[in-house]
Formats: C-alpha cells, structure tokens, sequence
C-alpha cells in the first residue's frame, strides 16, 4: 500500500512538471481540454511541427506512422517519455463523463473510436458501449446499464457473479454535472442542495 500510494504521487508530481514547466511556458497557446492524474486532452493552436520539435527530449514517438517525419524509434520503452494515445492522428470527436470513462474517436481510415470505463470488465466495454452511450449520459442525462459477470472465490469453491450496473450516468456520489455540461460540482455541495435543476 505504501509503495502503491509513493509510486502514485510521483507520478502525479512528474506529470505537474511536465506539463507546468516543459510544455506550458514555451506554448501558452496550448489549452488542456481535459485531464487525468497521468493524461491530458490539450488543443494545440500553434504550428504542430514547432509543438513537436520542441518536445521531443521528453517524447516517444515510437507509435508514430513509419511515414510520419516525426517518428522515432530510439525513445521507445524509455522511462518519463510523454506519449500519445491516438498516435499523430487528430481526435474528431471527445466525450468526458467524469475521471476514467471517456470516449473519444480519431482521424484514421476507419475513425477509430477508443473508450474507457473504469470498473467495468473488458469485455462489458467492447460488447455494450459506443461513443453514443457517453454523449447521451453527458448531454442528455440518460444512464447505461449493463450486466457484468464476475469469478468470485469462496471457502467452498469457486462461483460466478452477475449483476446489473449502471456505468454510465451524469451523477454518482461523487460529483454533480451541471447543465452547461462543462462544469460539476461535488455532491453535497450546497448549489446542489437547493435548486439542483438550475445548475
């Protein structure tokens, strides 16, 4: 637990320098959309070649088309290199429920679309979810549920679990998301507690 909780913190301090003091002070331009303890969403409006030049000590390009000019190979599997997820591709398309359920889909030949579930098997996210789960939890707050098998380990054996849950929703006891869908508020908060359809 201890070593779980050291590696988690400096990660989420490697991640604070790099984006505070490696990429923020030569492109204040750059807008982070969104971000996670260890990823970020950003909008980069200035010149793509000059935004990679710049980084690249501190990137992996390795996931790079072959034909990119900015592919390299001798980073990869380096320690406390920056790599992007969708490779050079731009992403079309973003949704954000909350921390760890996102979906987003970028520019290939086939618009490849990702999507990510915290707490949700695998196999539940291929099956059950689309990009469309995620826009109309966010926009329209309308809820996803599914019915998610589990292995569970008892004294006398070995026994298989299934239950309905909801893994999609625009509340939770975590956070309230308003109606502009931009910004959330934690649950308890007193904007919540009076007037909640006005947020």
């Amino acid at each position: 637990m201890v070593i779980g909780t050291c590696v988690a913190d400096r990660s989420i301090a490697y991640t604070y320098h790099m984006w505070y003091s490696v990429i923020s002070p030569p492109f204040p331009e750059i807008i982070n959309l969104c971000h996670d303890t260890d990823a970020w969403i950003v909008l980069v409006k200035c010149s793509v070649h000059k935004f990679f030049t710049k980084i690249k000590p501190h990137f992996d390009f390795s996931n790079f088309p072959p034909s990119s000019p900015y592919c390299d190979t001798s980073s990869k599997f380096s320690l406390g290199r920056l790599k992007s997820e969708c490779s050079s591709f731009e992403i079309l398309r973003y949704f954000a429920v909350r921390c760890k359920q996102h979906s987003y889909m970028y520019l290939t030949e086939n618009d490849q679309e990702v999507r990510k579930c915290a707490g949700i098997p695998f196999r539940n996210i291929l099956k059950d979810l689309r990009m469309a789960h995620y826009e109309n939890a966010l926009l329209y707050n309308m809820p996803l549920e599914t019915h998610c098998s589990y292995v569970r380990p008892e004294k006398d054996g070995v026994y298989t679990l299934t239950k309905t849950k909801t893994i999609l929703q625009a509340i939770d006891f975590k956070q309230w998301i308003t109606n502009s869908v931009i910004h959330s508020y934690p649950l308890g908060y007193w904007r919540t507690l009076f007037n909640p359809e006005n947020l």
